[in-house]
């Protein structure tokens, strides 16, 4: 009996479907109390918009960091506040163009954006599914090169990178979309790959 070690490679291509804002509001004052005033009426103003005019209410927000800290500029004691939440939308161009242009809108607020697919875990089952058949398929090239066929596997080796997610689902923007050229450009792609190494026996 022969054991053959081969390794399978898989790499596919899937179109973002989730867009995950995150939304930064800054704020400085003479004081902790200061900064802090000035950054919660931001904040306040930054919900209330988003609720009235995008119809995502603060439950679909998730609140990611908030602190007020002491920097020093111009000689002088300056606090700054800071507040991060993000929000996970449905990949649609012309809502995220008409968050941006309302976000835009607001004193001290500004925004990061990220891409990634949905039900991500069963992707990569996906990807890793078809990097095992790659390892099969190479593995009866040899055996069959050797008068052989493959009889089973002995030892696999794969290390599955740990997937972080947030608690909250997508939302639908909702209100008018936007228009506009740049509403038009086409989704980014988002690429999974697997790599698993395979003993498998032959005889």
């Amino acid at each position: 009996m022969a054991k053959i070690k081969v390794n399978g490679n898989a790499k596919k291509e899937y179109t973002v479907d989730v867009f995950k804002i995150m939304l930064i509001i800054n704020a400085n004052g003479s004081s902790t109390g200061s900064a802090s005033t000035l950054g919660e009426q931001r904040t306040e103003k930054l919900l209330s918009m988003m609720k009235n005019e995008l119809n995502i209410t603060p439950d679909k927000l998730v609140m990611n960091n908030i602190f007020v800290r002491q920097s020093h500029s111009s000689n002088s004691a300056n606090y700054e506040y800071c507040r991060t939440m993000s929000v996970k939308i449905e990949a649609d161009m012309g809502a995220l163009q008409h968050i941006i242009k309302t976000i835009e809108k607001l004193d001290g607020v500004s925004y990061s954006l990220d891409s990634t697919v949905s039900d991500i875990v069963e992707k990569e089952r996906e990807v890793l599914k078809l990097a095992i058949e790659d390892s099969r398929q190479k593995a009866e090239m040899i055996a069959e090169a050797m008068g052989q066929k493959i009889t089973g596997s002995e030892e696999v080796n794969f290390e599955f990178p740990e997937d972080i997610t947030t608690a909250a689902g997508m939302v639908r923007c909702g209100n008018a979309p936007d228009e506009s050229l740049a509403s038009q450009i086409g989704k980014p792609v988002f690429y999974i790959s697997k790599e698993i190494n395979i003993i498998w026996n032959a005889e």
